[in-house]
């Protein structure tokens, strides 16, 4: 029997290989309709403290920081370069209220 440690760095495992190849992360980013229906849902107010678990490819932080300048925004993943691409993009783009942090097993 697999212990969670071992789960969790499996699933760890397979999503890294999802995102290296573009595919799940790619088809997850591109309805427009979807992600405005859930910004549309979400009771989003200044100065919020938001926290987006399995983060991803930033889907849902990047536009909520965009639109909501006053939020501040955690992306929480375990794809560690999902992180660093995100990172990087939030300095691209100068958005500064918006972090990405990694969930490590310890």
């Amino acid at each position: 029997m697999m212990d969670i440690e071992n789960s969790i760095m499996a699933t760890k495992q397979g999503f890294e290989h999802s995102f290296s190849s573009g595919d799940f992360y790619n088809r997850q980013t591109q309805d427009e309709h979807h992600l405005n229906n859930i910004l549309d849902f979400l009771p989003l107010k200044a100065d919020m403290k938001i926290l987006d678990l399995g983060t991803g490819s930033g889907y849902l932080s990047f536009p909520i920081a965009q639109k909501y300048p006053n939020v501040s925004i955690i992306g929480l993943d375990i794809v560690e370069k999902a992180l660093e691409v995100n990172r990087s993009m939030a300095k691209e783009e100068n958005i500064q209220n918006i972090s990405f942090v990694s969930y490590l097993v310890s």
